[in-house]
């Protein structure tokens, strides 16, 4: 099993001062997360944060050189429950279990998916214990081959591993693996990474509404989780890759229906807006924040209502 993205547990071995009471703690997934960020949400985001310029283990602030490390709980128990009564794996496990798996046949490969896919095997030796845990268990089972099944960004990460044993050992997969099966990963990226990015907003929150706005108000604004979600490479890396022939463009999109047509409306509109209650008329002002470095200006669409709109970015400096 190979998890997809933040459905890895990570504990804490070494941390900011305010998080020393709390060794091995998970920091992410689990009661000992909510507490965390409950009772000291500053700390919580200092330890999940990585370095913005190594997009690795930062350094503890005044910490004379020490650095903050989290590490993926190891095993079944880094993914089975994200937090008790809701589970992530557990139910494919138990299924499993149920089929004739065991321990001895059925194994998870955690990691820390804030990092980049290069610093998975640079930091934490990922592919290489990947490479030596299947090789042992197809031993142990008579030379039974493996079958692998990645989940989200977890696709990304068996597709590297693949290329990595294959650069090692030309027809290792073809070797050691009998099947992979690939369960909803972003091969092409995922458009919801840019929202998450720029604002911190993603549409799995801004559809909750006011319940959004009170948790943003009073627990982790939107500012603080867009600078914690752009400290993660393994977010970056999630953003979409193709162009238009992928993703559409303005107008069209390749998975628009008929629908989508009659409504003047595309997938290939990366923001739109619904539901602005115009009252009584008048005028209505769309503010647009945004940060352009170039020294000339940039030029887009904006399509209202299936009319084109021409609009124009100057540099900001």
């Amino acid at each position: 099993i190979i998890p997809g993205f933040v459905t890895s547990s990570l504990e804490l071995w070494a941390g900011p001062p305010c998080a020393a009471p709390h060794f091995r703690s998970r920091f992410w997934g689990g009661i000992t997360m909510t507490q965390r960020l409950l009772t000291d949400k500053a700390c919580w985001l200092e330890t999940m944060a990585l370095d913005p310029e190594t997009g690795t283990d930062p350094r503890v602030k005044d910490g004379a050189g020490s650095r903050v490390r989290l590490r993926a709980v190891p095993g079944l128990a880094g993914v089975d429950y994200f937090l008790p009564g809701y589970g992530v794996w557990a139910r494919l496990i138990e299924e499993l279990a149920a089929a004739g798996y065991d321990a001895n046949t059925l194994a998870a490969e955690p990691y820390d998916w804030r990092l980049s896919i290069a610093a998975l095997e640079d930091r934490d030796g990922l592919f290489t214990r990947m490479r030596s845990r299947v090789e042992t268990m197809v031993a142990t089972a008579g030379g039974a081959k493996a079958f692998l099944v990645a989940h989200s960004w977890g696709d990304n990460v068996a597709r590297a591993f693949f290329a990595f044993v294959e650069k090692q050992t030309p027809g290792w997969v073809e070797t050691h693996v009998a099947h992979y099966a690939n369960i909803a990963g972003p091969t092409l990226g995922a458009v919801k990474s840019l929202p998450a990015l720029l604002s911190g907003e993603a549409r799995d929150t801004a559809e909750l509404g006011a319940v959004a706005a009170f948790l943003g108000d009073n627990f982790v604004s939107r500012a603080a989780r867009a600078a914690l979600f752009r400290s993660w490479p393994g977010a970056l890396g999630m953003l979409p890759v193709g162009g238009a022939r992928a993703w559409g463009n303005a107008t069209a999109a390749p998975d628009d229906g008929p629908a989508m047509a009659l409504e003047g409306a595309s997938f290939g509109a990366l923001l739109s807006i619904a539901g602005d209650d115009g009252g009584a008329g008048g005028e209505q002002a769309l503010l647009i924040r945004y940060a352009l470095g170039a020294t000339a200006a940039r030029t887009g669409r904006i399509v209202v209502n299936g009319a084109v709109q021409p609009i124009t970015f100057e540099p900001t400096g």
